[in-house]
């Protein structure tokens, strides 16, 4: 059966974002787009914010030129499943009782009783940490057809406006599927229609940028005087411990052989006849680029220096490790390669790329795991909020053909989405580390328990958070979560460190990087 959906315009134009989430339902079979209906002239977004990537005017006369323009007193006349509110204003109640589903609208922030903001900019204007977006079935009862939550940027509405456009750009063809498929929606909301906008005056505006500017300097001077320095623990405990929230590691933190000039993260382990062989990334800050090095690990004796595993040039990090028909394969990242690929050591003891498992896709932190007798594949995108959105893959066999999951991206969750470890089962029970960025890059980790994983559906919910290992030298943050065996885990952490050494070369980035947007 068709479904049949109109697109409520602004004068016959949408932002960026919204087509995109148009052209993503005109690619489903089955669905026809009626009519364009047009709600006349909206306010303007504050700070010329227009011009963020995401908010630029699309012109559907173009794009979509045998379509029926109609009024709004006209649209129950066009039998509509739904209508898509491609503004950033609610309809009045005879528009949504006009389709058999509602209008479905975006919210990009959370409206209060006493008026809605400008869309993603409440959130700055009271200091919150996350932005939640969300796209709403405007009907009786009113529910929330998905949820997207991003870090909200202090420094910039134009950037936090734009990250949260594009978070939501999947929500609507993800909803349709869900609606297709008989899933039953989420929460259910309040029935009244949401608040109408607030005109902000120019002393609520002036303290807005202010507030800004306060947080642009914060960020200015922290990232020209500290960086992030990273080492690798071991745990005497299995993962299935970390499940526990009374649960206080003992982490025996391994020796650092060049002081600031490199630090290792992303620890996975593979058991060797004494203890563990160590996989890690092996930053250079002095190259600004991270390679693999591995680290031979035995109870009660010294650690030798980590040894170059793979260097190809390029930055590589996260050396997943993979088993499969008796052999090892590693899974690194190397998203600049736009590519997931296995690499295997030779008779020589080099290891090199074997099989190229995912192609023209910029994954982050890819993990595989065989469950429920199939393969899947769990990564982020540099692409698009590469903290926020989660893409998953399934195989038949290991070296492929990977498939992407229909719902992809499965989620958009700042605070539990980009892969941080080994998936671990326990008690037949799937659980998958993610990291926690909603106090920015490698503040936390949070255990997912995956709920539902078949080729159609994806669901999990977050059972528990790891915050950073309190007492450690290493206390500012973690990121990696390892099934080490033989009841042990390694993870990382992270401690801020003064370096003025780097000062110089951090002023004359940020001068070019000045130089660039005002010479362009």
């Amino acid at each position: 059966m068709e479904i049949r959906y109109a697109i409520l315009a602004s004068e016959e134009t949408v932002c960026q974002a919204h087509w995109r989430s148009v052209e993503q339902l005109q690619a489903l079979g089955g669905v026809a787009c009626a009519a364009i209906i047009q709600a006349g002239e909206q306010p303007a977004l504050p700070f010329r914010a227009g011009s963020a990537a995401g908010c630029r005017p699309v012109d559907l006369r173009a794009q979509l030129p045998a379509l029926r323009r109609v009024d709004v007193a006209s649209a129950s006349e066009l039998s509509l499943d739904f209508i898509l509110n491609c503004t950033f204003l609610s309809p009045g109640r005879p528009l949504i009782e006009a389709a058999a589903h509602g209008v479905w609208m975006f919210f990009y922030g959370n409206p209060t009783r006493e008026g809605a903001w400008p869309p993603a900019w409440g959130e700055i204007d009271r200091g919150e940490l996350l932005t939640h977006i969300t796209l709403s079935r405007l009907s009786d009862p009113a529910v929330v057809l998905g949820e997207c939550v991003i870090p909200t940027d202090r420094t910039s509405y134009r950037t936090n406006l734009q990250n949260a456009l594009i978070a939501g750009i999947d929500l609507p063809a993800n909803a349709l599927k869900n609606l297709r498929a008989g899933r039953a929606q989420c929460v259910s909301l309040p029935a009244e229609l949401p608040p109408s906008r607030v005109q902000l005056s120019f002393v609520r505006k002036a303290r807005f940028l202010a507030g800004m500017a306060r947080s642009w300097a914060v960020v200015q001077i922290r990232s020209m005087f500290v960086s992030e320095d990273w080492n690798v623990g071991i745990v005497e405990a299995p993962i299935a411990r970390f499940l526990d929230p009374a649960f206080r590691p003992d982490v025996t933190w391994l020796p650092r052989y060049h002081g600031r000039a490199r630090f290792i993260a992303d620890p996975f382990a593979v058991p060797s006849n004494n203890g563990l062989t160590v996989l890690v990334e092996e930053f250079d800050n002095n190259r600004y680029q991270g390679f693999l090095s591995s680290i031979d690990w035995a109870p009660g004796t010294a650690v030798p220096p980590a040894r170059v595993m793979i260097d190809e040039g390029i930055h590589m990090s996260y050396p997943f490790p993979v088993k499969h028909g008796g052999e090892l394969f590693l899974m690194p990242e190397t998203q600049v390669r736009r590519e997931v690929a296995l690499y295997r050591r030779d008779s020589t003891g080099v290891w090199r790329r074997a099989h190229q498992l995912i192609s023209d896709f910029a994954a982050l932190d890819a993990t595989a795991v065989r469950f429920d007798g199939r393969w899947w594949l769990f990564c982020g995108s540099q692409d698009e909020l590469p903290e926020c959105k989660l893409y998953v893959f399934y195989s038949d066999d290991l070296f492929g053909p990977w498939i992407p999951h229909p719902m992809n991206p499965v989620k958009c969750d700042a605070r539990s989405s980009r892969p941080g470890g080994t998936p671990f089962e326990v008690d037949g029970k799937l659980y998958r580390p993610a990291q926690d960025a909603s106090h920015g890059y490698g503040g936390a980790l949070t255990i997912n328990l995956v709920k539902i994983l078949t080729p159609e559906e994806f669901e999990e919910e977050a059972v528990c958070s790891i915050g950073p290992i309190a007492g450690s030298l290493y206390n500012d943050g973690l990121h990696t979560l390892s099934t080490a065996g033989g009841g042990r885990t390694l993870i990382d952490g992270k401690r801020l460190v003064f370096t003025p050494e780097r000062i110089p070369r951090r002023v004359l980035h940020k001068l070019r990087r000045l130089g660039q947007v005002l010479f362009r």
